[in-house]
């Protein structure tokens, strides 16, 4: 079986999924994009609808960008911020691949499942989780993962790769 990664820079947390089962799987269904982004549902629904068929989708993406910002910035003004479990190990991912991950350090343990969350660095910025399973000390692949959050890891992964296409090209 061949293992395709390519580099990429992510700071993550993660902890055994045996640790707390359920907080985490409660944790994962709430960052769902829907859950996550009563907005993000709105407007799936409106495009479902047909209802966005006459706007700009740039514009439309800008605004909706836009309306999270201000969300965020309401929370900054009341205090009031989205707490997530704390886990048990911070980690940095250096290479990524469309259903395996390699860790910088030898973190892991062989077959066990893991239990991961990160801010996904795609536009829009968010919180995403997955459950993970150990092939040795340092690679494991993603058993799940929500499907809204799959596209996006797919468009990270592949941007990866065109920017090691484009160093290798460059004589880097």
């Amino acid at each position: 079986m061949s293992i395709r990664l390519v580099p990429a820079m992510l700071e993550v947390c993660l902890e055994l999924d045996a640790v707390a089962k359920e907080q985490h799987l409660m944790e994962y269904n709430s960052l769902s994009f829907s859950e996550e982004d009563p907005l993000g549902a709105w407007l799936k629904r409106a495009r479902a609808k047909g209802e966005t068929k006459n706007t700009d989708e740039v514009l439309l993406n800008l605004l909706v960008h836009l309306h999270r910002k201000i969300d965020v910035l309401s929370e900054a003004v009341s205090g009031v911020k989205r707490e997530f479990k704390s886990l048990a190990m911070s980690a940095i991912i250096n290479e990524v691949g469309f259903e395996y991950v390699g860790f910088g350090d030898e973190i892991l343990s062989v077959d066990e499942k893991y239990y991961m969350r990160f801010e996904l660095p795609v536009f829009p910025k968010r919180q995403i989780a997955m459950y993970l399973k150990a092939c040795d000390k340092r690679v494991a692949k993603i058993e799940l993962m929500h499907d809204d959050d799959v596209s996006d890891w797919d468009g990270f992964v592949a941007s990866k790769e065109r920017e090691m296409i484009r160093m290798i090209k460059n004589g880097g």
